[in-house]
């Protein structure tokens, strides 16, 4: 967006449409990472949830790639995968 009386050769000289341009792509980044975040907190959700399924740690780690990769912030966002046993109990 430039100001009024501004050419577009002095507006983009100034650096003017720039960050309007700069703005716009850091608007998109966020919403692009806020919407990753959430479909990883529902994979973890979906991980841990009483329904849960025995995954090998490459499975889970190839849905996680799908999502970075799917909203394209895998620069910006990082993900681990961990495993805990946990001890259950069976009556006999």
């Amino acid at each position: 967006m430039r100001p009024l009386g501004i050419s577009r050769g002095l507006a983009h000289h100034l650096g003017l449409e720039h960050s309007a341009h700069g703005k716009k792509e850091q608007r998109s980044r966020n919403e692009r990472i806020s919407a990753a975040k959430e479909k990883l907190a529902d994979l973890d959700l979906r991980l841990q949830g009483p329904r849960r399924r025995r995954r090998s740690h490459a499975q889970i780690t190839q849905r996680i790639d799908d999502v970075l990769d799917g909203y394209k912030v895998r620069r910006h966002l990082g993900a681990e995968v961990w495993s805990e046993e946990l001890e259950t109990f069976r009556r006999r």
